[in-house]
């Protein structure tokens, strides 16, 4: 399927034995959600990760063109 992920039903345990921890959804996460309006239309799930990613001023890493189209130095090209 494209855009989906094909997991393991152990990923969870996998990515705590890489030393990586869940990022919960916070309010702070929701309000920035508005922010971005050219989005509006997009994909919520995105529209959401972006938001969070923006909040903690972390690199979101996407192939999608619409969120690599937005101009943002910190969305970069996972294809790359």
């Amino acid at each position: 399927m494209l855009g989906k992920l094909d997991a393991p039903d152990d990923l969870v345990r996998l990515f705590g034995d890489q030393g990586i921890t869940p990022l919960p959804f916070t309010e702070r996460h929701a309000a920035r959600v508005t922010k971005f309006e050219a989005l509006s239309k997009h994909d919520p799930f995105d529209r959401i990760l972006v938001a969070q990613a923006a909040a903690e001023g972390l690199e979101f890493m996407t192939s999608d063109r619409i969120l690599l189209g937005l101009g943002y130095d910190w969305i970069v090209d996972a294809r790359k």
